[in-house]
């Protein structure tokens, strides 16, 4: 055939022949296709055979049917009777009473023949009326074919007539059916066998291409492994490739599990985003800053099916997004304000998007880091306010006691009257200057301080000598103070809390007016963890309007700025109060209203020994 030699001459044949694999398909479909036609052709041969002998005997029951009409109306002896049937041919007819013993035969002479009631086709013709048997014949020394029949004469005698023939002429047509049946299958089976070939090559060449990937990509298996044919080769290349691929699996799922929580432990939110706005990945402070509400709990693959534009839509940063990949390069948007935590705060932000490259010209998408910086943009805030409200405190007074100064140069000299009142003002500023660099330095000190020394302190000692100190100042106020300990003692540290105290207890002075009443309290609370030492201080002054109360603690922050100047105030106070307080990890609150003074309570937690 002339793809089959192509096959094994051509181009698929250029590399080794898988030959196990190749003779066992080409055997087992040969020898299949063999033993197949020949149980086809034994089965087809013995059904043959069997129709021509049951063909055989029924010829011969009809033959029997008609001698046996012929006998009933013949008078005849039965042995003139059958002289009269002796046959030319090989056919042999017998006449049997039903004792067994034979009246007459056509071809052999009764005196030679026994009696014959034990042969099978006797029996069942004497028993059913008719019967016949294949056996082989003593008296005639060959294989025969028997049929009997019981009939009755004229005269109503019984008898069993006998008719066979011989088998050989029913073995020549077998024997000649035979050799159609060999002459028929030798080219049958040639060509089998040639298509069993070309159909095992051509079942052989995706395995002899298997090999060959095998052979050259897995050289260690070739050299190293013993096996039995090229299935058990591909068995073990499956099993070490398949270990390759678990050890590959878990190294990449190891790497990814480091890295995903790599970026899930940096502090910054991160995003990456596909050049068609898909989200490739976001860490869990992207998802809690800028992810609505309802989608905090998503999960990695449910986010991914979504762009960028359904959960997180800005402009500015879309298009920093965009030119970034359009120019496949790094950019930058710096102090951003964005809403965070389901948009109910805004923080700020510094924000870099950079390229995501396959390949020099291929941009696969971006990732955007964003980093807080609200801290930074606050303090810098804090810082601009601050320079600019110590300028302002500064300059005042400075302002002032220059124009003193120059009032002195001028009519002071002769003036007496006029010169002292120029340097009391220019002493009250000076003053003023005094307190208010002395209470930046105390701001400046406190936030510098990592951690402060703590030790016990009595309470009602080291509050009597700050009520003690103030009054000093204030002699010329009528003030009442009551005084309250539910508390002994508490650990702190003692200039700090010294501070708090004085700034509490002045500021209540200042601006209580020439009498009034100021109650300081010491109490406690206890919870399963912390003990709390409450300091409340109150004064029945006019009080501080509800919209002055978030702003109290601000540096420089006055309710009234002409009266504090006037009392002496830095605006600093308060400021300085709270930083202390947070020193000790407390916190410190306010309660007024017009008319019915004001309270500050401060709140230390002590942790339980």
């Amino acid at each position: 055939m002339p793809q089959l030699e192509q096959l094994l001459n051509g181009e698929q044949t250029k590399q080794k022949l898988p030959w196990k694999f190749f003779r066992k398909i080409a055997l087992i479909q040969i020898i299949t296709a063999v033993l197949i036609i020949l149980v086809t052709a034994g089965v087809a041969r013995y059904y043959l055979k069997n129709y021509i002998t049951n063909q055989s005997i029924e010829q011969l029951e009809d033959s029997l049917q008609l001698i046996k009409q012929s006998f009933y109306y013949s008078d005849l002896n039965p042995r003139v009777w059958c002289s009269e049937l002796s046959e030319k041919n090989d056919n042999r007819v017998t006449l049997i009473n039903t004792l067994g013993v034979v009246m007459c035969d056509s071809k052999v002479t009764r005196s030679h023949l026994n009696n014959h009631e034990d042969r099978p086709e006797f029996i069942e013709a004497l028993n059913k009326g008719k019967g016949s048997s294949v056996r082989y014949s003593d008296t005639m020394k060959d294989q025969r074919i028997y049929s009997a029949i019981r009939l009755r004469n004229a005269s109503n005698q019984e008898y069993i007539l006998r008719l066979s023939f011989p088998l050989a002429k029913l073995h020549e047509a077998v024997a000649k059916l035979d050799m159609i049946i060999i002459l028929f299958l030798l080219p049958v089976l040639i060509a089998i066998a040639v298509i069993s070939l070309y159909g095992s090559l051509k079942a052989s060449t995706p395995l002899q291409k298997i090999l060959s990937k095998i052979s050259t990509t897995d050289k260690e298996i070739n050299e190293n492994s013993h096996y039995d044919d090229e299935w058990e080769l591909i068995s073990k290349t499956i099993d070490s490739t398949q270990w390759d691929r678990n050890r590959l699996s878990f190294k990449l799922n190891r790497e990814y599990v480091i890295k995903t929580s790599l970026l899930e432990s940096i502090s910054e939110s991160i995003l990456a985003v596909r050049h068609d706005g898909k989200i490739l990945f976001a860490n869990k402070h992207f998802i809690k800053n800028f992810l609505p509400v309802e989608h905090l709990g998503m999960g990695p693959d449910e986010l991914r099916k979504n762009s960028l534009q359904d959960y997180f839509n800005h402009e500015d940063i879309n298009m920093l997004i965009n030119e970034s990949i359009e120019k496949k390069s790094t950019n930058h948007l710096n102090s951003t304000l964005l809403q965070i935590k389901g948009k109910k705060h805004d923080a700020y932000f510094d924000i870099t998007v950079s390229p995501i490259s396959i390949s020099e010209d291929n941009i696969y998408g971006v990732v955007c880091v964003f980093r807080e910086v609200t801290d930074r943009i606050l303090t810098e805030q804090m810082r601009e306010n601050f320079v600019a409200n110590v300028s302002h405190e500064v300059r005042t007074p400075l302002t002032a006691m220059k124009g003193y100064v120059q009032t002195l140069k001028q009519f002071g000299m002769q003036n007496e009257e006029l010169a002292n009142e120029c340097m009391s003002k220019i002493e009250h500023n000076s003053d003023r200057l005094t307190h208010l660099f002395s209470d930046i330095l105390n701001l400046s000190v406190i936030e510098s301080k990592g951690k402060i020394d703590k030790s016990d302190i009595p309470l009602p000692e080291i509050t009597e000598q700050v009520i003690s100190n103030v009054r000093q100042s204030y002699r010329d106020k009528e003030v009442t103070i009551d005084t309250h300990y539910e508390a002994d003692s508490i650990f702190a540290n003692a200039a700090l809390l010294e501070q708090v105290i004085t700034n509490l207890v002045e500021n209540a002075y200042k601006y209580i007016g020439d009498s009034g009443e100021i109650k300081i309290s010491w109490t406690q609370k206890v919870d399963e963890q912390f003990r709390y030492i409450i300091l409340k201080i109150s004064d029945n002054g006019p009080g501080i309007e509800k919209k002055h109360h978030e702003r109290l603690f601000e540096r420089f922050y006055r309710v009234d700025e002409a009266r504090d100047r006037k009392s002496g105030g830095t605006g600093l106070g308060l400021s300085i109060v709270k930083h202390i307080v947070g020193k000790h990890k407390g916190e410190i609150k306010v309660e007024s209203e017009i008319g019915k003074g004001t309270s500050f309570t401060a709140t230390f937690p002590q942790y339980l020994s």
